[in-house]
């Protein structure tokens, strides 16, 4: 029974991160076609491509160090994996709370108030408090 558990958490785990790998290639292959696709436009406009060059390449970096990344993670066994989760889910708490202390004292602006950058602040805080309770 054990080892069926144990089994199907694996294979929930591989599945999420597949799934994950999907939505992200799929995200960075837009910003990577509309790269391609908006120099017609800009170079219509401005006659300069070098932007739209630049764009693209960082696309691509960004592509294949998320691949790189990929790799290196499917290598590690669920151990390391929950090690280096929990050591990112702090960095972030970390992270955060800095910018909260930190700029506590900055005036909002005057259109929205910048409610919702302290939501968001305080969502992250608490996700990562539910995230990791023992921390």
């Amino acid at each position: 029974m054990e080892k069926l558990k144990l089994a199907k958490a694996t294979h929930n785990k591989r599945l999420l991160v597949k799934l994950f790998s999907i939505a992200f290639f799929v995200s960075f292959l837009v910003v990577l076609f509309s790269s391609f696709a908006y120099p017609f436009d800009y170079l219509q406009k401005y006659g300069y491509i070098g932007p739209i060059l630049s764009l693209s390449l960082f696309a691509m970096i960004v592509l294949l160090f998320y691949l790189a990344f990929y790799r290196l993670l499917s290598r590690f066994n669920d151990r390391h994996i929950r090690m280096i989760s929990t050591l990112i889910g702090v960095i972030m708490l970390g992270f955060v709370t800095f910018l909260i202390i930190g700029f506590h004292a900055v005036l909002p602006p005057l259109i929205d108030g910048g409610a919702h950058l302290c939501r968001i602040a305080v969502f992250a805080c608490a996700w990562a408090c539910v995230r990791y309770p023992l921390l």
